[in-house]
């Protein structure tokens, strides 16, 4: 029965990306509006207020990996704009 083993093929992937997310529920930014981590272009101040948060967060380093194994293209992950994440994803390939 092809159903079925399709079925358990999503229901796999549905397990392995709610464990793969399960540090969320440790962040600083938890329960918090998103649209701060995507601040409009020039919006400096809003910007700095979500490095702020993040800069302390529990699970700062792997909100930085999600964002770089997902190849996030918007918004702060870590800490990190894109260009950031960038550089660090090299530098730690490097090093």
């Amino acid at each position: 029965m092809p159903e079925i083993a399709e079925f358990a093929e999503i229901l796999g992937r549905l397990e392995l990306s709610t464990w793969e997310l399960e540090w969320q529920d440790h962040a600083a930014c938890r329960g918090m509006d998103t649209n701060l981590w995507y601040p409009e272009r020039g919006a400096s101040r809003e910007c700095q207020l979500a490095k702020a948060i993040c800069h302390d967060c529990p699970v700062k380093i792997q909100c930085r990996e999600y964002a770089v194994s997902h190849q996030e293209q918007w918004g702060l992950w870590g800490e990190l704009s894109l260009k950031d994440r960038r550089r660090w994803n090299q530098e730690r390939k490097a090093g």
